[in-house]
C-alpha cells in the first residue's frame, strides 16, 4: 500500500514498558539511504499513563519497596481510523494498574511533548469500563465485522478486589472489544454458562485472547480464550452487528485428576484440523501469579481439542473422563552429550525428553493431551502461548523453584506433533549446532528456553531457528528446527516496520 511505502524508511523502534512508570521508545535503527544502522538504543520518547500518576512519588521514597507500574507488553499495528491509515500502539499496565492506552506512533520522529495531545489517542480504565482488572496480556489489534478496527483485551485479574481502581468489579471473566478510533467500548463478552462467569466470592479472569479469521478476508470471525476456571471459550463475532456477537460458548473445562479446576493463564493457539472439519485448539494449564504458585507441585497438562463448530458439544466430547482424548506420555529424560569444537571430546550436555507417539484416530478421538510430569510431579506448567510451526506445536514450560525469593527458574522446550501430540521425527532439532540434523527423536530440551514467554522462531531458507534466552544466561541462544520448506517460506510475518 502507499502508506507502507511512504513509511518504509521511518526509524526502527523498540517499545517497552517499565516499572519506572513509563512506556519507552528506543532507537533501533536509522535508514541512511543505502542501509539500516543497528541503532544506538537511545530513548526517543517516554509516555506515562495517567493511571500510574498517583504512585510516581513512591519512586523517590528512600524506603521504597518494589512496585509495579507499566509492566505489560504492548502491541503495534497499522489501522484505518479517521479515514486514513495510521500506526497505533495499544498497551496495558500489567500489575501496575487497571487500564488500557493507545498511542499514534506513525512517525516516531514527530513525537514531542508539544504534540502529546495528538499522540495519546485515548486511555480507558475501570471507571469507564467496568470489570477491568490488572491486564497482564498483550492486546490483539484487528478489524471487526462491523468495519471498525478494534483492540481486543482480556479483562484481567482481581477486578473485584476491594480498594483497587475506581470501582469494585463483579469478579467475572470477560473479553472487552474497544473501538481504536474513539476509545469507546464496542462490547464486553462473558461466558454463556453461569458457572464459568465468576463472581466476587469466587472471582475469575480471562487470559489473553486469540482472534481467528476463517475465510482469509483479514476480518475477525471468532475469538478463543481460556480463564482462571480452566474454561476454554469460543466467541462468535461473525455478524456485522456487534449486538449480535455472542457470549463465549464453553468448549472445554480443564480439570486435574481429582476434578479440580486447572487454570489457564496464557493464550491458546488455533490451527486447522487434518480432516478439514473445524479447528484444533492448543493450550496448556498453569498459573504463576501469586506467591503460593511458586511452591505448587500440582500437575498440569497440554491439550489439543477438536472444535467442530458451534453447538457440537465440544465441552462434553473433550472431557478426559469421557475417554475420547488420546493420551501421550513422557517416557524418559536423558542426558545428551556432544562435542562442540570437533576435538573428539564431548564438552557439553543437554537434558532431553522422549515421549510416546500413540496414533490418533479421528473417528474415535476428539483431541489429545499430555500430563507434564515424569516419575513424579514437579509443578511443571504452561504460562505462555504455544506456537504452531510446520506441523509441530511448540510449548515453553515452567517449573517453579519453590521459593519466591529465588530468581532461578527451570523449564522445558517441548516440540510435539501438532496432529497427535506425539514424538516428532528424528533430526527435527539440531542439538549440537553442526547443521546436520542427525540427532535422535526427542520431544523436549531442558533449561534452554525462557519459561515465561513463547519461543521466538525466525524463518530461514533451509531451517527455522528458535531463539531463546534463559534466566541464567544474558546472551541469546538458538536451536535449529528443521523446516520442510527447504526452498523458502510459503507464508511469513514481516519482522521489520
Amino acid at each position: 500500500s502507499q502508506f507502507r511505502t511512504d513509511h518504509s524508511t521511518r526509524p526502527r523502534m523498540v517499545y517497552a514498558g517499565a516499572n519506572d512508570g513509563m512506556l519507552h521508545g528506543f532507537n533501533a535503527g536509522i535508514w541512511d539511504g543505502n542501509e539500516w544502522s543497528n541503532g544506538d538504543g537511545s530513548e526517543t520518547f517516554a509516555y506515562i499513563p495517567s493511571a500510574v500518576y498517583p504512585r510516581l512519588p513512591d519512586l523517590t521514597n528512600a524506603d521504597y519497596g518494589h512496585k509495579y507500574f507499566v509492566d505489560a507488553t504492548p502491541r503495534a499495528a497499522d489501522v484505518f481510523i479517521n479515514n486514513e491509515w495510521r500506526t497505533v500502539l495499544i498497551g496495558t499496565l500489567g500489575q501496575g494498574g487497571q487500564g488500557v492506552y493507545a498511542l499514534d506512533i506513525t512517525d516516531p520522529t514527530a513525537i514531542t511533548e508539544d504534540n502529546a495531545e495528538d499522540i495519546v489517542l485515548w486511555e480507558i480504565n475501570d471507571n469507564t469500563v467496568r470489570d477491568l482488572g490488572f491486564m497482564h496480556s498483550t492486546p490483539v489489534i484487528a478489524r471487526m465485522q462491523n468495519g471498525k478496527w478494534a483492540a481486543i483485551v482480556s479483562n484481567g485479574y482481581n477486578n473485584s478486589r476491594r480498594g483497587e481502581g475506581f470501582q469494585r468489579g463483579s469478579g467475572a471473566s470477560a473479553i472487552v472489544i474497544i473501538d481504536i478510533e474513539t476509545g469507546t467500548r464496542i462490547r464486553t463478552l462473558r461466558s454463556a454458562e453461569d458457572d464459568c462467569v465468576g463472581n466476587r466470592r469466587d472471582p475469575n479472569a480471562m487470559a489473553e485472547p486469540t482472534a481467528i479469521d476463517y475465510d482469509g478476508d483479514d476480518i475477525i470471525d471468532s475469538i478463543y480464550a481460556g480463564d482462571l476456571f480452566g474454561c476454554v471459550y469460543q466467541f462468535d463475532v461473525s455478524d456485522t452487528n456487534p449486538e449480535v456477537w455472542q457470549d463465549g460458548e464453553v468448549k472445554h473445562r480443564a480439570v486435574d485428576d481429582n476434578g479440580n479446576r486447572s487454570a489457564i493463564t496464557s493464550a491458546v493457539s488455533v490451527g486447522s484440523h487434518p480432516t478439514g472439519e473445524g479447528v484444533l485448539v492448543y493450550f496448556g494449564t498453569g498459573k504463576y501469579l501469586e506467591p503460593g504458585d511458586q511452591r505448587s507441585l500440582k500437575s498440569s497438562r497440554i491439550y489439543a481439542i477438536w472444535d467442530k463448530g458451534p453447538d457440537t458439544d465440544t465441552h462434553n466430547l473433550t472431557k478426559i473422563s469421557a475417554g475420547n482424548m488420546l493420551q501421550q506420555t513422557i517416557l524418559s529424560e536423558e542426558i545428551f552429550e556432544f562435542d562442540t569444537d570437533n576435538d573428539g571430546i564431548d564438552d557439553d550436555v543437554i537434558e532431553t525428553r522422549v515421549s510416546s507417539n500413540e496414533p490418533i484416530d479421528w473417528s474415535v478421538h476428539e483431541g489429545w493431551y499430555m500430563n507434564l510430569e515424569y516419575l513424579e510431579p514437579l509443578g511443571e506448567q504452561v504460562i505462555s502461548a504455544p506456537v504452531l510451526r510446520d506441523g509441530n506445536v511448540i510449548f515453553s514450560t515452567h517449573i517453579p523453584s519453590g521459593d519466591e525469593c529465588l530468581p532461578g527458574q527451570d523449564g522445558w522446550l517441548m516440540v510435539l506433533s501438532a496432529v497427535n501430540g506425539g514424538l516428532v521425527d528424528p533430526g527435527l532439532l539440531d542439538l549440537n549446532g553442526d547443521n546436520r540434523f542427525n540427532e535422535p527423536a526427542i520431544s523436549g530440551i531442558r533449561n534452554k528456553v525462557n519459561p515465561f514467554s513463547s519461543p521466538t522462531i525466525v524463518a530461514g531458507r533451509d531451517s527455522d531457528v528458535i531463539i531463546s534466552q534463559t534466566e541464567t544466561n544474558p546472551e541469546p541462544s538458538s536451536r535449529s528446527l528443521e523446516s520442510s520448506f527447504v526452498d523458502g517460506r510459503l507464508t511469513w510475518r514481516e519482522l521489520e516496520p
